[in-house]
């Protein structure tokens, strides 16, 4: 394939998988092809995260096409879903910019051919590619490194993927608007069909998430930023979201990586030239439609980012939550006036949401994170908001308690206190032990959790929902106790014996639940209360 052949538009690019499970490839406008009979389920690079990347590229892509002005607007294509023809008649008119290769301007790159820059292998293009370090130290165990090139519709996806998530890159390379490896969030609500099935397709996955717009989407570098001369920062420019200088849904296109694709005449990507001080997007002047927000201590309101360690229950307050110090992505927030456009129940539990990114370290990509959150339509959002919290805040300390009381009977040393007391010190190397019990409680807990969820959803006073939370709490301290009881069995020797009945004793104060005080909320965290006993 000839380097200036492939148009992101008009060129079938796109691996996808079918109901019934053909895989082929498609241009875009073709994603309703065969809608009815056997509709496109998934993208299939094979890699989630390019996966992930072009579906949000997508969705920018059809809101610059055909963004729906209000939510009857949206409800109607819903309904309808676009035929291949008349998609294709709302992006040909795009297709000018997004040449992957050529002499003239080339999508998601620099305008210049960057010359002095020197030549980079094209792996390196991918943001989990280990490090120069890494190499050294021969730390990459799952690296391919014997793959030198990529095919253009594989070089497409790793280019949209680094500029959409760039990560801390060194000296002048910059972040995408959101940082490095941000957090995404997709709503994802089935479709009914004649037969009773629910299924979610492509499009029913892009379509639900794509963000309203009233501004008229000039087709120039204020919207495409690599039809005009590099945005450049070496001396701290900044490119914010003023009308004046880019258009809204640039969110979709940034260029904060300023890069140039080298293909072979096969039309083979082999390698790419890169220059530090591409487009400078502050995190606080840009509110990205498909990442969730919150706001530091100093006020700033910055896009999340998925946390290091095993996928529970405690991340979802990022996504599900909005409050003073939370905001959900846009497309969450417009869910449940979609939703029940289209006449689905506030009680149904079809729908979910996609939370996915990397858990980037600055340049070290740790993880590919990818969740599936339960979609919980409230009656009350800011009272839910407030459960929810709650929730949350007793099951962390329920869990650092258990993980700290296991530390204490593994690591701990019994020391008396001036009055002859005995208690319990930990010593430096039981520290950083138990990780897995702190994870295992999550684990365990999340079915009680979801009950909590689903009860307080429907109060519509934050007060209402106190037995609720006692029911969780009940349950956190029972699946402490269970915890404990399995990591501490060595009681052979009577000074463990002792540490460990130190540390049980330990625990139970720190879950609140001696005999002569019960375990009850207040506001969003939890608290003591004194009770009478007969």
């Amino acid at each position: 394939m000839p380097p200036s052949s492939l148009n992101l538009i008009t060129s079938p690019w796109l691996p996808v998988r079918r109901a019934s499970g053909l895989r082929e490839m498609i241009a875009p406008h073709q994603l309703t092809k065969d809608f009815t009979d056997d509709p496109i389920m998934a993208l299939d690079f094979g890699r989630p995260d390019l996966d992930g990347a072009v579906t949000e590229f997508l969705i920018g892509l059809f809101a610059v096409g055909m963004g729906p002005e209000d939510t009857a607007a949206w409800a109607a294509v819903w309904r309808a879903p676009p035929s291949p023809e008349a998609l294709h008649e709302v992006l040909a008119p795009l297709a000018f910019a997004f040449n992957l290769g050529g002499d003239g301007p080339r999508c998601f790159q620099d305008l210049d051919e960057l010359q002095k820059a020197e030549l980079t292998p094209i792996l390196h293009i991918l943001i989990d590619y280990p490090g120069e370090n890494a190499l050294k130290l021969n730390t990459d165990h799952f690296a391919k490194r014997d793959v030198r090139n990529v095919s253009s519709p594989e070089a497409a996806a790793a280019l949209i993927m680094l500029q959409t998530w760039a990560p801390s890159g060194g000296a002048g390379h910059r972040t995408s608007m959101r940082g490095g490896g941000p957090l995404t969030t997709l709503a994802r609500s089935p479709r009914v069909l004649s037969d009773g099935r629910a299924i979610t397709t492509l499009w029913d996955l892009i379509w639900i998430n794509i963000p309203e717009t009233n501004e008229a989407p000039a087709h120039n570098e204020k919207l495409f930023p690599w039809l005009g001369p590099a945005r450049t920062s070496s001396n701290q420019e900044v490119v914010n979201s003023d009308p004046a200088i880019a258009h809204s849904l640039q969110a979709f296109f940034g260029t904060p990586r300023r890069i140039r694709l080298e293909f072979d005449s096969q039309g083979v990507a082999v390698a790419y030239r890169t220059l530090p001080n591409g487009a400078n997007y502050p995190a606080e002047a840009w509110r990205h439609p498909l990442s969730p927000y919150y706001k530091e201590a100093k006020g700033s309101i910055l896009p999340v980012h998925p946390r290091a360690g095993p996928e529970s229950y405690r991340d979802w307050l990022g996504v599900l939550v909005n409050g003073d110090n939370a905001l959900r992505a846009t497309c969450i927030n417009t869910l449940s006036g979609r939703l029940e456009r289209i006449g689905i129940a506030r009680k149904d539990r079809r729908t979910s949401i996609l939370a996915f990114g990397y858990d980037q370290d600055n340049a070290k990509s740790r993880g590919f994170v990818s969740q599936s959150v339960p979609w919980i339509n409230a009656a009350n959002p800011h009272a839910f908001s407030a459960a929810m919290s709650a929730g949350v805040a007793a099951a962390e300390a329920a869990a650092r308690g258990t993980r700290h009381a296991v530390q204490m009977a593994r690591h701990g040393e019994v020391s008396l206190s001036d009055t002859g007391s005995a208690f319990l010190k930990l010593r430096d190397e039981g520290k950083k032990a138990a990780e897995d019990v702190y994870h295992a409680f999550f684990a365990l807990t999340e079915p009680d959790f979801r009950v909590y969820l689903d009860t307080v959803a429907l109060l519509e006073h934050f007060e209402d929902g106190r037995e609720a939370r006692s029911i969780f709490a009940a349950a956190c301290r029972r699946v402490a106790r269970q915890l404990f009881a399995a990591h501490v069995d060595d009681a052979s020797r009577e000074h463990v014996l002792r540490r460990s009945v130190l540390a049980e004793k330990w625990l139970g104060i720190a879950l609140h639940v001696p005999k002569a005080k019960t375990y009850v909320f207040n506001s969003l965290q939890l608290t003591v209360q004194e009770t009478q006993h007969g």
